[in-house]
């Protein structure tokens, strides 16, 4: 990962420790053996992104193209 980057958050799914990690879709998740747990994907601290502030008007646009592609 790059500081100032843009990324696509995929999900953010609970972590092992009781936290969460953040799955990128640019980034696939790594997966290492971690007993007792097993195989289990790693992901990214969610302290190291923050929300990208969206316009409205770009919100309107992506809500409305959401709209479309379910009632194809």
């Amino acid at each position: 990962m790059r500081k100032g980057a843009i990324y696509t958050v995929e999900r953010i799914a609970p972590a092992i420790d009781g936290g969460f990690v953040v799955v990128l879709t640019e980034i696939p998740p790594w997966e290492t053996y971690t007993p007792p747990w097993g195989l289990v994907g790693i992901g990214f601290e969610l302290r190291r992104f923050r929300y990208l502030d969206i316009p409205d008007s770009l919100m309107k646009l992506l809500e409305e193209a959401g709209r479309e592609t379910e009632t194809v």
